[in-house]
């Protein structure tokens, strides 16, 4: 009966999205010579007082433009977005005439990095399953 009830726990915890109604996110891109474009790619470098309140959820989009005889450039877009399935997950699209990977998220301040991480009530509740079963 006990390993049910924690199983089901531990279900409903990784399926249920860890969603608020508004949620802080980063907003800014590499584009442009500002001092913010500099400081949103992949060496980021923005605070929490440069996030901004967000209906739905976060998401970081980065990908390659050539530019000028064959060279790169790397465009990093951070941003609120509306999603219908408001989970963290990862795709590639095509944004802005890229192609980018796109990372969603759906905790505050979720969009700074490259990846997602699991929610920290998730892995109390995994961790304490574990030590409930080993004891």
């Amino acid at each position: 009966m006990n390993l049910f009830v924690c199983t089901c726990i531990l279900s409903l915890c990784l399926l249920v999205p860890n969603v608020k109604a508004l949620i802080k996110c980063y907003a800014c891109d590499t584009l442009g010579d500002s001092e913010d474009s500099k400081r949103c790619g992949d060496y980021f470098r923005m605070n929490n007082q440069d996030a901004i309140d967000c209906q739905g959820i976060c998401i970081k989009r980065r990908g390659r433009r050539v530019v000028q005889d064959g060279v790169e450039r790397v465009e990093v877009y951070r941003q609120c977005y509306q999603d219908v399935n408001q989970q963290d997950r990862c795709f590639d699209e095509t944004y802005n005439g890229i192609t980018v990977n796109s990372c969603t998220c759906t905790t505050d301040y979720c969009n700074h990095a490259a990846d997602n991480g699991v929610s920290i009530m998730c892995i109390t509740l995994i961790l304490f399953t574990i030590v409930f079963f080993i004891a």
